[in-house]
């Protein structure tokens, strides 16, 4: 079992391939993207909130002072004591509503592109874009954006309904805490929903549950300390002095930039909890090997992560079979330390002669996997060996998420067919002079 400074190791190295995944796929660009289309779809989401809420709430001194809060911090303190009671009085006409809904729709719209680019940039190498299903999603996440503001307008209602009816002050203080508790959690609860709803559906391949839960609560969990830290070291006069009314705008503008960079980030923490052990696998292969003679070019040991010893590491005595012709060919392995031969059976028939040699660092049992078929030939440890047994869905990752891994492999199999062709000429041409040899001996008197 790992120790806790092992886990805590490998818990930084995921951090630190998802700060690397960050800065390479250049995802503070989708954040702002991201960011820019959620203020564009703000405006008119609160008109249509202003258009139904006033035929909800026409009249209700309580709703005049919810109101007047959500417009204090929106346009700062300054706003006119009478916005509210005028917007009260009155409701809005439908035309401002269906307004509203075109440009909420079109916004919205905007903003779920918007996550789809950033989520395909972090999942590109997980398979293609699928246009229709692209689509349906857009609209999906439409039709829940707009469930959700008639959703919070109907508890709204509710909760003040319940709250009116109750007459014993008792039990309306402890609903009067329960409803601020949950007017405080609401926003970041509706953060988690939305992180992990899209960080599970929107990914050409779906992500683990448990992957996207995680992603999610830290997504939520940073925002809201963040967001405390910024709350308690803040300005407010200052900002006010700057930007009047637009303080507290300038203040919104900072926490949405903020909120669709840590939603960008985890989701490349999620996409690197899925693809975790393929990122430790290349690393490990395109380390740079130490020149000291303390530690030579060639050991395999050197860096190699005790997550993939401990989970795919095994160990051949001299001899050993490691595969035979004919078995399924359901791993791919990756030679530690000793060596491995590689032996195939004559088409002329006869026992199986040693074609190729494979040394520490290299693949071998590869070929099963590329032609779908059964194992070609059989493999035997020409030393005491240790390998990495890879399950073919991590190697198939592995070759996903790492751009040099491919050229390494074609590299590799070119070596080893050159290795295995002069072999062949070797073996032929001692068959030859063998020939030779015998009807020399034929023909002597």
């Amino acid at each position: 079992m790992p120790s806790l400074g092992t886990r805590w190791a490998s818990a930084g190295r995921r951090f630190l391939f998802t700060a690397e995944l960050y800065g390479k796929r250049e995802l503070a660009n989708h954040a702002a993207a991201g960011a820019y289309a959620f203020l564009l779809s703000a405006t008119p989401a609160f008109l249509v909130l202003l258009a139904a809420s006033s035929w909800f709430l026409r009249g209700s001194e309580a709703a005049a002072g919810i109101l007047k809060s959500v417009l204090g911090e929106i346009l700062g303190p300054h706003t006119l004591e009478g916005i509210a009671r005028a917007y009260l009085s009155r409701p809005l006409t439908g035309f401002a509503a269906v307004f509203g809904i075109v440009n909420l729709v079109w916004a919205s719209r905007l903003l779920v592109a918007s996550i789809q680019r950033g989520l395909r940039t972090i999942w590109a190498d997980t398979g293609p874009v699928r246009p229709v299903r692209e689509n349906l999603l857009t609209f999906a996440v439409e039709l829940v954006l707009l469930v959700s503001v008639i959703a919070v307008l109907a508890a709204s209602q509710a909760a003040r309904i319940v709250l009116d009816s109750v007459r014993n002050l008792a039990a309306r203080g402890t609903l009067l805490r329960f409803y601020r508790a949950a007017y405080l959690a609401a926003p970041h609860a509706a953060l988690f929903l939305f992180s992990y709803g899209t960080y599970r559906t929107i990914p050409p391949a779906r992500p683990r549950h448990s992957h996207c839960l995680a992603g999610a609560a830290l997504c939520a969990a940073v925002y809201a300390l963040l967001r405390a830290l910024l709350d308690s070291i803040r300005n407010i006069a200052r900002y006010d002095l700057l930007y009047g009314v637009l303080g507290n705008l300038i203040l919104g503008l900072i926490n949405v930039y903020l909120f669709f960079s840590l939603y960008f980030f985890f989701a490349g923490f999620v996409y690197v909890l899925e693809s975790f052990d393929a990122l430790l696998l290349g690393r490990y292969l395109h380390r740079k090997r130490p020149r000291s003679t303390e530690a030579p070019a060639s050991d395999p040991e050197a860096g190699m992560p005790y997550r993939l010893l401990r989970r795919f590491g095994r160990d051949y005595p001299e001899g050993a079979k490691i595969f035979r012709a004919g078995d399924e060919g359901n791993e791919v392995f990756l030679l530690r330390e000793g060596e491995v031969g590689i032996l195939q059976a004559p088409a002329a028939g006869g026992p199986p002669v040693q074609v190729s040699t494979v040394r520490a660092g290299e693949f071998f049992g590869e070929m099963a996997y590329l032609l779908g078929d059964r194992r070609t030939a059989t493999t035997v440890a020409l030393t005491p060996v240790s390998v990495l047994a890879l399950p073919v869905r991590l190697f198939e990752r592995f070759l996903a998420v790492d751009a040099r891994a491919s050229r390494r492999l074609v590299k590799l199999l070119s070596a080893r067919l050159s290795e295995t062709t002069r072999l062949a000429a070797e073996a032929q041409a001692r068959d030859a002079l063998v020939l030779d040899d015998g009807d020399d001996r034929g023909d002597s008197p």
